[in-house]
This record gives C-alpha cells, structure tokens and sequence, in this order.
C-alpha cells in the first residue's frame, strides 16, 4: 500500500508542472483568428499568479471569487498582498496593516484602488443608473478619527529622489515637493501650503501660504476672439490678505475690483437674471468715471459735476429693483435723480454736494456734508430740497426740513405721549417758502414748535408765516441796556402774538406813559397825590423770566432811590418823632367776608408764606429788639362772633411746606433765667385742655413729639391700653424661657460720637437693641435723628441711623415670667412636701429595721467582707465600678468658654451640637453691643472655632450660640 502512493505522488509532481501554465492549443498563436484560442493561464477555474523569486507579484482572481460579498471574478491584484484584491486593479503597499474594510464600498469596482497602512485610494467610476457611471476619486481609511488622512496634490520639481532641500515646503526641489492642495476628512480644502497634520486646514475651503507672503482669490473674465489679452494679475476682482514683513502691517484684507467697474453687493438676486442695467443691488462702490446706466438709456460715464474721476461714490438703494446706479455723493441712499419724465434732472443736488451723505427719493432729496469754500475751508452743511412748485406727478411743493423727536414707547416711566406716538414731537422746521410780511426776495422761515399734522399747529392756519416763528416763550440770557432809545417790543394778539416795535415816546395813554421817573437825574418827582384807577383790573409788579440778582426787581417805601433792600417787598419808618402813639411800619386791614355763603371764609390780614427748593423756608419772620419787652410776633385771637359757635381759636398756627427742612413753628430762647423753647400753656373750667398737643402720620417713620435729651415730667404716664382699642388679645406664653435668652448690661453712652444728639449721662442699665432683636424683634425699631441745619439752611450734621428699644413692652413678659416662676415654685414647694412626708417614713422605717439588726449587723458586715476578699483583683474592682454611672443627654447643646481667656492673638471656642439642630451661628458684639462678625456652624457633633483677634482693640467682647432662632448661650471674652 505505501510504494502505491509513492506512485500516485510521483505522478502528480509529473503532471503539475505540465498543467502549471498553458497556452494556445494552436502550432502558432499568434495566427489563430479565434481570440479565446489565445490565451496564457488556465483552462480550468484556477487563478493566476505573476511571480518573481517565487514571490506572486500579480495576482488574477479566478470565477467566483467575492470580497465583503461582491463580486471580483477576473479582478487583479498587484503590490505586497496581491491576493488582497477589492476592484479591477488593486494595488497594496509594502506597510500594508490589517485592513478591516470599513472604508471599501461595494461600487468600488471599475477602478483603481490603493492600499497601505490601512487607507485607500480609489479612482474609477460609480454605477448611477441607465448610462450613467459617475468619475470617482475616493479615499478613506478604516477609522476616520485622528491621525486625519488627507488627499494631497503635491508638485515636485527636478531634483534627486532625496530633494534638493529638506526644511522648504514651498520649494518643488524639496523633499516633499510643494503642497499645492489638500483634503481631509472633515470636508475642509486646504489650497497651499503650510497644511501639516497638526495645522489642517479650518475652513470649507482655507487658502494659506508661509512667510507673511499676500494671499489673494481672484475672478477674471476676458474677451472670445483670435488674439485673446493675456490675464495678468491685474485683471478680474481679487479678495484677499496684503503680506507684509512687518507684523503690524500684514494680514490686512482686501477687497479689489481691479477694473475700472463697479463693486455691487446684492442679496436675494438671481445672477442669470442680472444685466448691467437690472443689478438688483443692494450696496455699489464705484468710481465717478466708471461707466453705469445712463438717465435717457444707454451706458457710459455719468459725471455732471466734472468731478475728478477718481473719486470714491458709494450707493445704498432702498428698492433693489430700482437701485442707486448713479452716486451723487461720497455716500447716495435711496434712488437715482430724475424721474421717467424728466429723466436728467438733477432735483436738489448741486456739483458741491461731494463729501458727505446724499439722500434721494422722487424729487426730494436731503445732502450732509461738507461744502467747499475754497482756501482749506470747508463748511458744515444740512441741505435738503425739493421742488417749489406745482409738480408733474405730485402734490404742490415745497416740503420742509423737519426736526422729530421720537421717544420709546416701551420706556418706564413712559415718556410725554406726542413724542411716544407715532409721528414723534416735532420741535421745529425749516420751511423755504415766503412769509406774508416779507418782500419776495426775503425767502426762508424757521418754525420753533410742533407744526406737524397731528401737531397744535396743524396745516393751514397755524404754519410758520415769519423769519422766526416760535410757539411758546423766548428767553434771552444776555441783554445790553441803552435808555436812549426810543423803541421797544410788544405782541400783537390778533396776530398770533406777532412781535412789532412800539414808539416809546408816545404821549398819554400811549405805551410810554411812566409812573414815576427814574433815578437817575434830573428827578422829576411828584406834586400831588398819584392815583391808579384799578377799575376791574389787577396791577403786577412782573418779575422777568430769566433769574435775579440781589437786589433786583425789588418795590421799596420809605427809602431813597437806589437803596439796598433785603426783600421783594420793603416798608421803612425812618427814626423820627411820630404824632402816631403806634409807630406802625406796615398795616394790613382785612373785613372783607370770603365768601358768600356766611361763617364758611376765611378773613386773614396777612398771609406769610414762603415755598420753594430752598434750603430753609419761613413763612413770616418778625424781629423785636431794644425795648423793655420785645416780640418777634406778637399773635392775639379772641371771639366776637355773630354766628351760631366759635369754632376756635390759633394764637399762632404755622405751616411749612417744600423744603429741605420744614418747620411750622420754631421756638429759641437762651441767655435767660428760664428759657422755654417753646412754651404751652392750657387752661378753662370746661373741656379738655391740652398744654402741648402733637401728631404725626404720612411719613416713613412718625413721631407725635421728638425730644434730643432727657424728658421730665411731674404727673403721671398713662398709655392706651383700652380694651375697646384692641383686637387678637392672646395670652403670652413661655415667658421664662424669653427672659432666661436676654442679656442684662450695664453701659455709657459714647457722647463722642454723635455730640449732636444728647445722650444721658453715666451708668445705664439696659439691653442692647441687636441682641434684643434676635429674640423679640417686636420690641425694636430703625429710628433716625434727622440732620441739622444753620440759620442759613446748610446743613451741618448729617442723618444718623440707630435703633431704639420699647423697655416698656418687657414688662408682660417680667410680669407673665413671674407667674411662671411662681407656679413652677408652688409646684416644687408640693413636691418637697412630698418628698418630706416619703422621707420621714423612710427614716421611721430605717430606725426600725437599725433596731431589729442591731444585733446581727457586724456579722453580716464580716460575712459581707470576706466574700469579697475571696474574689480576685478583677473581679473586686467589677464590684466596686458597679456603682458607678454615666449619665449623658445626647441633644444638649454646649457653648465652652474660649481658652485662652484673656487672649492676645488666638482664641479656641469649643461647642457641641446634636443632629436634631438645623440651624445654628454664632454671633460676636463689641463692648457697645454693636454686633461685629458672625459664623455659620455647619457641622454637628463636637466642634471648634478658632478666633484671631490681633487688630482688635482691648477690651470685653461677647459671642452668642443662635439654635434654630432661639439664643442658647452668651459669653464673655477678654482681648489683652
């Protein structure tokens, strides 16, 4: 059996090599007309393999083979793993690695495909349908995360296989070549170099170069014929990035039209629909010599002003579809000049209108600018126009230069309701026609107000008909003074208040007739008495409009002309002996009955009354000095009254308002035996008689009487505490547990701080007002001493800010504690009795049970004794510890005292908190009570906080535990 397979493999190495490779089976292939005749490879389904070194170097796949499940039947491969075949030619690199084929599709078949390091490259074509295949150039890898794989399109210039260079990628001779493309995964195309594997290009499409050089995309177009012009670097619209060696300077992007064209920005446009005539353009940048759509049709230069060329236009159109081709201006908006009728008229503008801001629409147009007056002298001009006349297609002009103020509508607080509205406020205009008073040469008038249709003045009787016609005051700030002219202005009201001049020297009753003279020489005074017949009319003394002087627009009697008075209106007796026994400077007599209706008016001879944004404002002052008795005022009010009841009667009633500090009565009195500041008295035999009475509501905080210093009294206190008065009356409860959290000091008022406010003097005992709050914050309150002012109304301390303490609403909670205590020592006094009455039977049982083992006693002591001694050490001390106990409450909170205490620097505060606390703080005050820092206790369980005192000054402080609102405990700490 063994020699027969010998045989049978002997015989198959003898037919291998016959079968290895065949051929034609015709003497001469090359003239057998029968292509499948002609053949080299296999007659049976076997592949073909291209060897060298019997290394396959070709390989041909043989029918049915598939890779990934397509078919490759007759597919070639070629490389390191020729057998790695995917399309009709597939090429593998010698550092080919596993390759998964996650970037191999299964229409990759008629084409190139290269692979090495697991990345691919093919080249072919794309089944799409009925005759159509697709050009496709593809590559990928089996992970498309980083490291990236870029397609590169790379030049290379004549040099060795190693470069010319090593370290120059923008030179071909290097030995990378020069990059002049590059794609990556991320969809991003990079155009020039530098792009490296950690510099990738950033954008869809990135254009970059090295070396701070200029980087430019250009767009150019030329002309079809037989000698075309050749595109220079000079042609088309370039957009790009100037290069320059210094870094301050490089990087600048441009954007040029290179030709002598315009520079269009458009949106929403059709670019197959655009002729040079239908932009649809947004925004243009041009040049005046740049050829555009021309008024009457046509296209060429536009430049009706003989401007320089050069010189930069810029349009914005309103309407797209009928846009700015033709700039005015350094900056056009809106539309061309002219209309389809008189297509080249130019409307308002004129050759001057070059720097600035032209607008345009219809045959109104408005130009800011500048306007050329030769010399280097520019001016500032505001233009607008319009035509003046009845227009072809519109309404009659001319129309108006208006200024419009429009406010938000949404504003808190809202602004006036014409400014919100939606025409705005109009606050003057410019109207070019002629007034009804001027001569036909005199054009041009200027309306101060609101014109406007929806306006006061509204069309057509209330427009501008003067140079300068303004609704509402004038003021003027500065005016010369020269009494020898003969002339002055007053307004005619049935002329809507026209000003004219007035001849001065009119003879009476003309406007000049005067009251009085002058005080200047000559004087000219009176001879007779002077009567002013008032008839039904009032006579003013009118102050002027603007503000005064001292000593300005003053009446004065019974001093010289010129005299210097104090006050607008000025009484003077001179000391002289007068036969009157009153010397009286002013009287002012008043029966005159207010109203018709009887007892309801008011009759008063003098009213005071002084308001204003003043610093201090006094209704009447009165002044008495140098006789025996002197009164600054000097009020009397009794009652002779024919009605039904005198309603009553102020000796002095004083009201202030609108000041900075209002007073209605201010009372000094000093330098005496007895000074009252203010004085009350109050006495009758019926009613009710109030020496001082005061109130005080409205305000933000109110007080009834406000006393800077110690109050004393000779009678008795009494507050409101009527049943009748009061609602929600609930009794006080754990009244003890409140008092046991106050803390009692005694203390000095610090009279250095605020000396305005007169503290008490010595030592006081009370609480502190923080602490107070932090447990009944009912009885505190936010005061404020008001600040104080001179004579002259400057102020001379300013506010100050404390709180007070109402010690009278303890007196519930001592009085409700008390009870408390009271109880709890009557309960405790039942328990003792008691406890006396248990005790004094178990004493009585004690003697008993002494008499009955007194003779036993010393025997059980001895039996007792040894039984123990018997025990060992341990077991002895397990007896003796078994009377010892702990006794522990795990939910009481502790606050220890800081050690060391005094401190210098440090201080240690320790404290236990249990877990059912949910808040908890601690709170430090200085000697004054005036709370200075306070810390959060986070933690539960035993704790410690560390305390720097070293800026503190010395002195006693204190710190309180705070649980859950309630204080726990106060201590004291001592700074050395």
């Amino acid at each position: 059996m063994k020699n027969k397979y010998i045989l049978l493999g002997a015989l198959f190495s003898i037919m291998l090599p016959i079968n290895s490779i065949s051929q034609s089976t015709v003497a001469n292939n090359n003239q057998n007309p029968v292509l499948q005749n002609r053949f080299l490879g296999f007659q049976n389904n076997f592949g073909v393999s291209l060897r060298t070194a019997n290394i396959t170097r070709i390989w041909i796949n043989p029918n049915g083979s598939n890779f990934q499940g397509v078919g490759t039947d007759g597919y070639i491969g070629m490389g390191a793993d020729p057998t790695d075949v995917r399309s009709r030619l597939t090429l593998t690199g010698t550092n080919n690695t596993a390759f998964t084929g996650n970037g191999f599709r299964e229409w990759m078949k008629t084409g190139l495909f290269n692979l090495e390091n697991s990345d691919h490259l093919y080249i072919g074509l794309k089944d799409e349908g009925f005759n159509r295949s697709d050009a496709i150039f593809a590559w990928g890898d089996d992970n498309a995360g980083a490291p990236l794989n870029n397609v590169r399109f790379i030049f290379t210039g004549a040099a060795s296989p190693f470069g010319a260079c090593t370290n120059c990628p923008t030179n071909p001779l290097g030995v990378e070549g020069r990059e002049v493309l590059r794609m990556n995964p991320n969809g991003n195309v990079g155009i020039g170099p530098l792009f490296m594997q950690n510099n990738q290009p950033k954008s869809l499409l990135h254009l970059h170069v090295e070396n701070n050089l200029s980087n430019w995309i250009q767009v150019s177009n030329q002309a079809i014929g037989p000698n075309p012009n050749l595109i220079t670097p000079n042609n088309g619209i370039r957009l790009g990035l100037l290069g320059n060696a210094n870094a301050l300077q490089n990087g600048i992007g441009l954007m040029y039209n290179q030709e002598n064209r315009h520079l269009l920005f458009s949106t929403n446009a059709n670019a197959g629909q655009i002729s040079p005539t239908n932009t649809q353009e947004r925004m243009r940048v041009t040049a005046v010599s740049a050829p555009t759509a021309l008024p009457a049709g046509g296209y060429g230069n536009f430049n009706p002003g003989n401007i320089n060329g050069t010189r930069t236009r810029v349009s914005i159109s309103h309407n797209p579809a009928n846009p700015v081709t033709r700039p005015l201006s350094l900056l056009h908006l809106g539309y061309n000049v002219g209309s389809p009728l008189l297509p080249g008229s130019l409307d308002g503008w004129r050759d001057w209108m070059d720097v600035g801001l032209f607008t345009a629409q219809g045959t109104d147009n408005m130009y800011v600018g500048l306007k050329e007056k030769g010399n280097d002298r520019f001016d500032a001009v505001i233009n607008w126009g319009d035509n003046q006349g009845p227009s072809i297609t519109g309404p009659v002009g001319p129309d108006y230069l208006r200024f419009i103020f429009t406010s938000s509508a949404a504003s808190i607080p809202p602004g006036d309701p014409v400014s919100g509205s939606n025409d705005g406020l109009e606050v003057a205009r410019m109207d070019p026609s002629l007034a009804s008073t001027m001569p036909n040469t005199n054009y041009g008038m200027v309306g101060i107000g609101n014109f406007s249709p929806t306006g006061p003045n509204a069309a057509p009787a209330l427009q501008p008909d003067a140079k300068l016609d303004i609704d509402g005051d004038l003021r003027i700030r500065n005016v010369e003074n020269d009494n020898s002219l003969t002339q002055f202005l007053a307004i005619d009201p049935n002329d809507l208040n026209r000003v004219k001049w007035v001849d001065i020297t009119l003879p009476p009753p003309g406007p000049g007739t005067p009251l009085g003279n002058l005080c200047s020489d000559p004087q000219s005074p009176i001879t007779g008495n002077y009567e002013i017949p008032l008839d039904i009319f009032n006579f003013y003394f009118t102050d002027p409009a603007g503000p005064l002087n001292q000593n300005e627009n003053r009446v004065v009697i019974g001093q010289d002309c010129n005299a210097l008075t104090p006050a607008k209106l000025n009484v003077y007796r001179e000391l002289t002996q007068n036969a009157p026994f009153d010397a009286i400077g002013a009287q002012v007599v008043n029966v005159d009955i207010g109203t018709s209706n009887p007892y309801l008016g008011f009759g008063t001879g003098v009213l005071g009354e002084s308001t204003g944004d003043n610093r201090a404002n006094r209704g009447v002052h009165g002044i008495g000095n140098e006789a025996r008795s002197n009164f600054g005022g000097y009020f009397e009010t009794s009652t002779v009254f024919d009605g039904f009841l005198a309603i009553g009667n102020y000796g002095v009633q004083g009201v202030a308002s609108n000041g900075n500090e209002n007073i209605g009565v201010n009372g000094f009195a000093f330098n005496g035996t007895n000074n009252y500041g203010l004085k009350g008295e109050a006495f009758g035999s019926a009613g009710t008689n109030y020496g001082v009475y005061g109130s005080a509501s409205g305000g933000a905080l109110n007080y009834a009487g406000f006393f800077d210093g110690d109050v004393f009294r000779t009678g008795t206190d009494n507050f409101t505490s009527d049943a009748t008065l009061k609602n929600n009356i609930q009794s006080i409860g754990n009244a003890m547990q409140i008092v046991n959290q106050l803390n009692p000091i005694t203390f000095e008022f610090d009279q250095s701080i605020h000396p305005q406010i007169h503290l008490a003097n010595g030592t006081q005992y009370g609480f502190t007002a923080q602490e107070v709050e932090q447990i009944l914050p009912e009885l505190v309150k936010d005061e404020v001493f008001p600040p104080q002012f001179d004579s002259l109304g400057n102020m001379v301390t300013s506010q100050v800010d404390f709180k007070s303490l109402n010690y009278q609403g303890f007196i519930p909670f001592l009085t409700k504690g008390m009870q408390e205590q009271q109880s709890q020592i009557d309960s405790l006094e039942n328990e003792l009795n008691q406890k006396d009455s248990l005790i004094n039977d178990v004493n009585d049982r004690l003697t008993q049970l002494e008499n009955c083992l007194s003779n036993i006693l010393p025997i059980l002591c001895q039996i007792s004794n040894s039984a123990i001694q018997q025990n060992n050490e341990e077991a002895q001390q397990q007896i003796i510890h078994s009377l010892n106990l702990e006794l522990f409450d795990g939910d009481h909170i502790v606050l220890e005292q800081n050690v060391p205490n005094p401190f210098a620097e440090r201080t240690v505060i320790k404290y236990f908190l249990p877990e059912s606390v949910r808040d908890a703080k601690i709170l430090f005050y200085n000697n004054e009570g005036r709370m200075i820092n306070e810390i959060a206790l986070t933690e539960r369980g035993n704790g410690r906080i560390n305390v720097f005192g070293g800026d503190l000054s010395r002195g006693v402080y204190s710190y309180t535990l705070i649980c859950d609102g309630q204080v726990i405990e106060t201590k004291k700490m001592v700074k050395q």
